[in-house]
């Protein structure tokens, strides 16, 4: 999640050095060979996802307020007492603008990038549903609509990268995004399309938001693969168009 943002931040950095945009004054450029490179690249980071809430066409930025990811899937379960499939389809992720950058370690030796941040306010997830299993004897089988609040949310994001050459000039490519996050409570609420008042969506909701600790778990893994995967995707699009040495100056 968390890691979209810091690729934001060098995909912009990319753009800057056409002359067919126009760049906004608060967004800061930063060269190699600063020797405050990584509070230099906070600070652009910082402004860069302040300003980029709605968007910007000018880049072809989509909108970090929802940002938009496919799908995921929980599988949950002893196979005896409590078993779950749980799939969350068309999600809208709320509070990346309000993320703060705690800190950023830029390896260029390494072909590294390392941020810390953590969200002003909630961090929320909205979906569609679908649901299969039983706790006890109950069945919980639904579909509907699903909220997940992340308390105090916070993230690592590791950014890796390869240089490639094409002709005469040398590009990164992300080849590898490792996420880890973490949140100090995990709420859950599941709304059933039909029937949403039965005992199958009570049910639901009681064992997601007793067991939140153990869900969370189960969840880090697949939001995390499916942030990096949306932000390998989308930083290739444009890394692949512009020259490292236009994307960070000497």
């Amino acid at each position: 999640m968390f890691s979209y943002s810091v690729f934001v931040f060098l995909s912009v950095t990319i753009v800057l050095a056409t002359t067919a945009v126009t760049v906004p004054q608060t967004w800061k450029i930063c060269k190699k060979s600063d020797p405050k490179i990584n509070e230099c690249l906070k600070s652009s980071l910082q402004d860069i996802i302040r300003s980029l809430k709605s968007g910007n066409s000018n880049f072809d930025l989509p909108p970090l307020e929802p940002l938009l990811i496919e799908e995921i899937v929980l599988h949950q379960g002893n196979g005896q007492a409590v078993t779950l499939d749980l799939t969350l389809k068309k999600l809208n992720i709320y509070g990346l603008s309000k993320v703060v950058i705690d800190k950023v370690d830029a390896q260029l030796d390494k072909n590294m990038l390392t941020a810390n941040l953590h969200v002003e306010g909630d961090f929320k997830i909205i979906s569609d549903y679908t649901s299969k299993g039983k706790i006890l004897l109950l069945p919980i089988n639904g579909a509907g609509k699903s909220e997940l609040i992340l308390d105090n949310f916070k993230a690592k994001i590791v950014m890796k990268f390869k240089k490639v050459t094409k002709g005469d000039e040398t590009f990164y490519s992300n080849e590898k995004n490792d996420i880890s996050i973490d949140t100090t409570r995990l709420h859950l609420n599941f709304k059933r399309t039909v029937n949403a008042d039965d005992p199958i969506a009570k049910n639901l909701n009681v064992f997601l938001n007793e067991n939140w600790k153990e869900i969370l778990n189960e969840l880090k893994p697949a939001i995390s693969q499916a942030f990096g995967a949306a932000i390998k995707n989308f930083a290739n699009k444009v890394f692949s168009k512009v020259p490292l040495n236009k994307l960070l100056p000497a």
